[in-house]
């Protein structure tokens, strides 16, 4: 099964900024939860520590992807394509913890769905560095 390719550079700068507002999200959710007069929640504390990590590296492996690019299209799609699944997972795993900690609401499946798509992203980022690396050997 082929996946589309991702490779306008208008997607990549898109998940890139888009990353960069995710991490600015996780640094309000730690002051208000911190801060806000609730009391810091330790489910807040789990969100928190998915949902920056993987920010940040969503927004490194978008700001590589147009350099990868120059070398294998493939590769540099792998590596979109991972962003995207982060992004979604962090917002199905964290928000749906972050839901149910300031709210009390339960997504049901969607917290443990977000956790399998972030997996997965990481499975095509694996895919598109040893597909990098390869070529770099020859």
């Amino acid at each position: 099964m082929a996946f589309p390719k991702l490779s306008c550079p208008c997607i990549g700068g898109t998940l890139g900024g888009v990353a960069a507002l995710f991490g600015a999200a996780a640094i309000v959710v730690g002051a208000v939860s911190a801060h806000g007069g609730m009391g810091f929640s330790p489910l807040v504390g789990i969100g928190l520590s998915y949902h920056l990590p993987h920010a940040v590296v969503a927004w490194g492996a978008a700001v590589a992807a147009p350099l990868a690019d120059l070398r294998d299209e493939t590769a540099a799609g792998r590596l979109r394509w991972a962003v995207l699944c982060w992004l979604v997972g962090v917002l199905a795993f964290s928000g749906g913890i972050y839901l149910h900690a300031f709210a009390d609401v339960s997504l049901g499946p969607v917290v443990p769905i977000g956790a399998l798509v972030m997996i997965v992203g990481w499975g095509f980022a694996a895919c598109a560095v040893f597909r990098l690396a390869r070529g770099l050997s020859r």
